[in-house]
């Protein structure tokens, strides 16, 4: 079980995941320390280093997995790309 202790929530928001990398909503990202991010359908790959995320290059996830960004640097530098065909849609809950 995952504890989301400490401040208040600062946003959330469902993403279709795209075949080209993207990042977070940038206004909610900027009010967030923390972010948890949970794969609905699909999989992806994440970078949080400030590269583009590749079909071949970053952390794999898949349905059912989530990843904890704690650091603020990682959240706005975060960069997800979805792997194969299928749809890949996660969501994310801002945390301060």
């Amino acid at each position: 079980m995952l504890r989301l202790g400490g401040g208040p929530a600062a946003g959330y928001e469902t993403i279709a995941v795209a075949t080209t990398a993207a990042g977070l909503d940038a206004a909610k990202a900027k009010r967030a320390s923390r972010a948890l991010i949970a794969v609905e359908s699909g999989s992806l790959r994440i970078r949080v280093d400030g590269g583009a995320a590749t079909a071949d290059d970053g952390h794999k996830l898949g349905a059912g997995d989530s990843i904890l960004l704690e650091h603020a640097d990682h959240i706005a530098k975060a960069s997800l790309r979805r792997v194969g065909p299928s749809a890949c849609t996660v969501t994310v809950s801002y945390l301060q």
